[in-house]
């Protein structure tokens, strides 16, 4: 039971982020080059139910793993007690020196590019993606709780632009679906 005076995340906060991790702002990115590389709409839909039936595998081994060692540290205490501290070790510094720089890399890249191409800002979005990943440093380092909170709302809003999409399709698609 978690106290008003508790400094950790809430279950609301804590989904959301889950979902923020796994649902990246490329998906509104990768569908298109999928079905690019794909034979049938059918193939299309295969590679999304099996990447979607991989990611909720590796979303159970982590509550697993969260629940057999509940310690702060996650991938690399879960490393760290089942292979060891060398690759604990390495596994945090790729972490810090290339995943998350190269993953914040190509997030601002996309939306400094998505924003650019929405209103014609004649190639400002290097310097849009920097400008968002500045402001979400910035509200970030206002503190946990601040950080959370802007994430959740970042997360609800991918959520209702995936839900757009999949109204606009199935309306597309002559559904009978009225509002």
């Amino acid at each position: 039971m978690t106290s008003k005076n508790d400094k950790g995340l809430g279950l609301f906060d804590s989904v959301l982020l889950v979902c923020g991790s796994v649902i990246g702002v490329g998906i509104f990115f990768t569908p298109s080059k999928i079905a690019e590389m794909v034979s049938s709409p059918e193939m299309f839909l295969a590679v999304w139910v099996v990447g979607g039936i991989f990611t909720l595998f590796a979303c159970f081994s982590f509550a697993e793993m969260g629940a057999a060692y509940p310690r702060e540290g996650g991938s690399y205490i879960y490393l760290l007690e089942l292979v060891g501290p060398l690759w604990a070790f390495l596994f945090g510094w790729s972490v810090v020196w290339i995943a998350s720089c190269g993953g914040l890399a190509i997030v601002a890249s996309m939306f400094g590019s998505y924003v650019d191409d929405l209103f014609g800002l004649g190639g400002l979005g290097t310097q849009i993606g920097v400008a968002m990943l500045l402001t979400f440093g910035g509200v970030c380092a206002l503190g946990l709780r601040v950080g959370a909170r802007f994430q959740s709302l970042l997360m609800l809003l991918k959520l209702a632009g995936i839900f757009a999409l999949l109204y606009g399709g199935w309306r597309a698609l002559g559904s009978p679906v009225d509002p």
